[in-house]
């Protein structure tokens, strides 16, 4: 299929989609095709026939020195995409990247690669580029710049089987988003309330609000703030697991803990924690770790 540059700037509607003339070559693309916006190109902005939402592209592609705006502040641009790059380097151009990419991938099933964005957004309190999207095989890495899935408003919906954060990507996730794995190798990540199966973290910061629940945290470093009153089932924490801020009962079934591990469950009120099978040391001492649970609580022993 065809590969498409978006030019822009047509007299019929310079950020309008939906106008052959704002392509090169000049014609609208379709299912199959492959779409590059580019800085070096253009820097206009596409905020009309943003429904787009029956074309599949095999790919889309928005460079990092693209500094126009995709989207309006109501309105995603809704297009499928097999696979889709935001703030795709592209060398002798200056990348300051764009303040609005805002995309809906309706029902396709998408790979979503974000590696950079503008600091600032068009849009006051909201992330520079957000996405959303409702295939059950979503995948959405963010290697760098900041991003909001489903975080345009509380009632947004997105559902993503994998996410991959790594410094310095940040990533916000809504409150009702439907999540399977989300591995942490660094970078910040903020899960606004979205119930999640596992979480894989190497390094960075995790932090949860609301009640999201949690079935397994496999932890070797990096920080997790439990904000979230819902329950964690099994943790391994070989990191920091802190709750510190936030003194609203919850429950973590099986807490395994190793050398290194940080622990701060102290709020200054009486523990809120309830830790149900106990706290394990696992192949350490009691000496090895940090523990930080408050006072006025009595501590059984078994060998495991």
């Amino acid at each position: 299929m065809a590969t498409y540059l978006w030019v822009g700037g047509d007299s019929a509607g310079a950020g309008d989609w939906s106008i052959n003339r704002n392509w090169s070559p000049a014609t609208v693309p379709i299912a199959g095709d492959t779409v590059w916006i580019d800085g070096a190109v253009s820097v206009q902005a596409i905020n009309a026939g943003l429904n787009q939402s029956a074309v599949t592209l095999a790919a889309l592609h928005v460079t990092k020195s693209y500094t126009g705006t995709i989207g309006t502040s109501s309105a995603y641009l809704q297009v499928g995409a097999t696979l889709c790059n935001i703030g795709f380097p592209s060398s002798g151009t200056t990348e300051n990247g764009s303040q609005r990419v805002k995309i809906n991938f309706g029902s396709v099933q998408t790979t979503c690669n974000v590696y950079g964005s503008s600091v600032n957004s068009t849009d006051t309190g909201l992330e520079p580029i957000r996405v959303k999207g409702t295939h059950a095989s979503n995948v959405l890495n963010v290697f760098g710049g900041t991003v909001g899935l489903a975080t345009t408003d509380k009632a947004e919906v997105a559902t993503v089987a994998t996410i991959r954060v790594q410094g310095p990507g940040t990533l916000r996730i809504g409150p009702v988003c439907t999540l399977t794995t989300l591995h942490v190798g660094g970078g910040t990540v903020v899960n606004q309330g979205s119930n999640l199966t596992t979480i894989n973290q190497a390094g960075g910061t995790y932090t949860v609000y609301g009640s999201a629940t949690l079935v397994t945290l496999n932890q070797i470093a990096g920080t997790f703030r439990w904000l979230s009153s819902g329950t964690i089932s099994t943790a391994f924490i070989s990191g920091t697991l802190t709750s510190s801020d936030d003194s609203r009962a919850k429950t973590c079934s099986i807490l395994n803990v190793y050398r290194g591990a940080v622990v701060e469950l102290d709020t200054g009120a009486p523990l809120s924690v309830t830790i149900t099978s106990g706290i394990d040391l696992q192949q350490c001492g009691i000496e090895d770790v940090t523990l930080s649970l408050g006072k006025h609580l009595t501590l059984s022993t078994s060998a495991i």
